[in-house]
């Protein structure tokens, strides 16, 4: 999270706040604005995965598209539990029960930063690669070079000739 991203409560709540609770509203406020930003491209998605089952059927929406669904709905859930265990107005018992159910789950709010990825990061590009072999033959567009991820991922220099 950037400093930038977290705003001050306005002035009237920041006097009732402890520096906790205003810190945690910063952070709070810039998922939300993050989150307000997927849920927008999630409705144009949406409304192009309702125009594309009128033409080529539920295959894309229901099979193909299913495990970005999913991994949105994982992050979604990580995001969340993350801010109410930050919460200082949290009940421990809350809190306590939370991360029992965070810890049963990976741990993918921060990127690793690793060279090839992380767990979620390599699941999210399978997804998206589904997504893009089910759809380059039905828009005429020409299948991406093999070296591409090679070259994305840094393992190559340059892209071969």
């Amino acid at each position: 999270m950037f400093g930038n991203e977290t705003p001050e409560p306005p002035d009237s709540q920041r006097t009732n706040m402890s520096a906790a609770q205003i810190r945690y509203y910063g952070v709070a406020q810039a998922y939300q604005n993050r989150w307000i930003k997927v849920q927008e491209q999630r409705v144009e998605l949406d409304a192009g995965l309702l125009e594309s089952e009128a033409v080529w059927g539920i295959e894309l929406k229901d099979k193909i598209f299913s495990d970005v669904f999913a991994l949105g709905w994982e992050l979604y859930i990580a995001v969340r539990d993350a801010l109410i265990l930050q919460d200082p107005t949290e009940s421990a018992e809350r809190k306590r029960v939370v991360q029992n159910m965070a810890d049963a789950r990976r741990d993918i709010l921060y990127d690793s930063l690793e060279k090839e990825g992380d767990a979620f990061n390599k699941d999210l590009a399978t997804a998206i690669s589904k997504v893009e072999r089910y759809l380059t033959p039905k828009l005429g567009r020409r299948q991406p070079k093999k070296w591409w991820p090679l070259f994305h991922l840094g393992i190559l220099d340059s892209r071969p000739a």
